[in-house]
């Protein structure tokens, strides 16, 4: 099984669709990484300024398997800018963590809740349990794992690649519970 989200087509939710970050979006994908993303990831500026470096290169590509482009659908399901990114991380043979983040601007319209209801659906149907992590303060992206019907399977400290530690909760689908 390949490790990287389906090529074509891309897969599409109600109100966004999402694509494997390529060489025809990258650029438009790594803006999204705004300051306030960074902060919230644990990523520092200069770190991302230089990767942004080599993301910008021909031949990168290879280095975004496993992100995806979070685009916005018009009212005729036509494919508009990217407002954020999804990235799935393998946790281990059988479950995937997903990551989000959007442009503050385009929070708050749902944008989150169907990138994350469309991309469980695809990793489970891989054969992949799925975990989201996040900060036990973003009450936004805890809502909308108990929307999905993630079941919370505890808290944990984890620290960030800038060395500061998150008190996170993770989620997990109910899938995996049953086993």
């Amino acid at each position: 099984m390949p490790w990287t989200w389906p090529a074509d087509p891309v897969l599409r939710g109600e109100a966004v669709a999402l694509e494997p970050v390529n060489e025809e979006n990258k650029i438009e994908w790594w803006d999204t990484w705004t300051p306030d993303v960074l902060h919230v990831m644990g990523v520092n500026q200069e770190a991302h300024d230089q990767a942004g470096r080599s993301v910008g290169q021909n031949g990168s590509s290879a280095q975004l398997d496993g992100f995806a482009a979070i685009r916005a659908l018009d009212n005729e399901g036509r494919l508009c800018k990217v407002v954020g990114g999804v990235g799935a991380v393998r946790v281990d043979e059988s479950t995937v963590e997903l990551g989000l983040w959007l442009i503050p601007h385009h929070r708050g319209w749902g944008a989150g809740l169907d990138t994350l209801r469309t991309a469980v659906a695809h990793w489970q149907s891989d054969g992949f349990d799925v975990v989201i992590f996040t900060d036990v303060s973003n009450e936004p992206m805890i809502s909308v794992a108990k929307k999905l019907g993630l079941v919370r399977i505890g808290s944990i400290e984890r620290k960030l690649p800038n060395g500061r530690t998150v008190n996170g909760v993770e989620f997990r689908s109910v899938a995996s519970t049953t086993d």
